[in-house]
């Protein structure tokens, strides 16, 4: 039997006619080096049963009984491959089948790369053609990849892990953030090297569905990812997140901590400008945060942004009446 080198990663929940489209296009590329390994975050819709109609080996369908997340349920997508790298992907996302050689090819010839990043495309009516275009490059491990690799890629498909760089111990102590990517894209620039390339790896469909991803603190129980409050809940997990990872880094964890208290604080702004009834629960995320309370960044693009805001809001008003 030969060797797989690509296990395609696919977490799933409750899109049952969307993850059979994903799935049967993959298996149009007959290498027999692929797999793809779905887990379901017990589905409630037919999901199962179109799974079953799937007659091909290389397909390997496990079905949670209960719901734990999207970060355990991608966890266990991981501990089901058997691929010396894993392509995580979303359940509607469309792999660019004609890139799969040349994938193989790099992940065959290039040993030290623990990481690659494809650009994404997207099919989207009305939309740019590349919802995400990255260079040709290649970033070292460790500082250099951290740094310019942290803010480049936050959707999914098309990234690109070796299983061996990854500890899914450490990794699983942060279930209950929403980029679980990014701890396991740490793991991997820490190891080795980075790959990036402006070949579309994967894409958006035309008509994707719509995102059930909600948030589980206090303040943003059950809003929708893009929610303001949720906004506020992402970015203080990441604060937390490089803070914490990267300790072991602290130029790196400086820097890329100096950028993200600064968009905390920009959201913060918004809140406080647009949603001022919801601000009030925003505070306590303040008040237990050094990285925010002793950050002189922090004040100052505050009030920027609460400053031009506040003028934007009042204009927009003026014209209304």
């Amino acid at each position: 039997m030969p060797k797989i080198i690509i296990s395609f990663c696919i977490p799933t929940y409750h899109r049952g006619e969307f993850l059979y489209n994903t799935i049967n296009h993959i298996l149009m590329c007959k290498s027999n080096e692929i797999e793809i390994i779905v887990s379901d975050n017990a589905s409630p819709d037919n999901t199962e049963e179109l799974m079953k109609k799937i007659d091909d080996s290389r397909v390997k369908y496990y079905r949670r009984s209960k719901n734990l997340g999207y970060d355990l349920n991608l966890i266990n997508c991981i501990r089901k491959a058997t691929g010396e790298y894993l392509f995580f992907l979303s359940d509607d996302d469309i792999v660019e089948l004609k890139e799969i050689p040349w994938l193989i090819d790099i992940i065959k010839n290039k040993k030290n790369i623990t990481q690659i990043l494809g650009s994404v495309g997207d099919n989207r009516k009305d939309f740019k053609k590349v919802y995400i275009d990255l260079p040709d490059k290649y970033y070292k491990a460790g500082h250099d990849s951290l740094v310019n690799l942290y803010f480049k890629k936050t959707y999914l498909a098309g990234t690109i892990l070796k299983k061996e760089s990854l500890d899914l111990i450490q990794a699983k102590k942060y279930a209950g953030i929403i980029y679980m990517q990014h701890v396991l894209g740490f793991q991997a620039m820490f190891v080795g090297d980075t790959l990036t390339t402006s070949r579309i790896l994967a894409s958006i469909p035309p008509n994707p569905p719509d995102s059930r991803l909600t948030m589980n603190k206090n303040y943003c129980a059950n809003k929708l990812y893009y929610h303001h409050l949720s906004r506020i809940s992402q970015w203080e997990d990441k604060i937390r997140l490089i803070s914490e990872i990267l300790i072991n880094y602290p130029e790196s964890r400086k820097l890329i901590l100096e950028v993200c208290v600064k968009v905390m604080a920009a959201n913060m702004a918004k809140v406080f400008i647009f949603h001022p009834n919801d601000f009030i629960k925003i505070i306590p995320v303040f008040l237990k945060n050094k990285h925010l309370i002793f950050s002189i960044s922090f004040y100052k693009t505050f009030y920027k942004n609460s400053r031009s805001k506040f003028i934007s809001k009042y204009i927009r008003r003026k014209k209304m009446t």
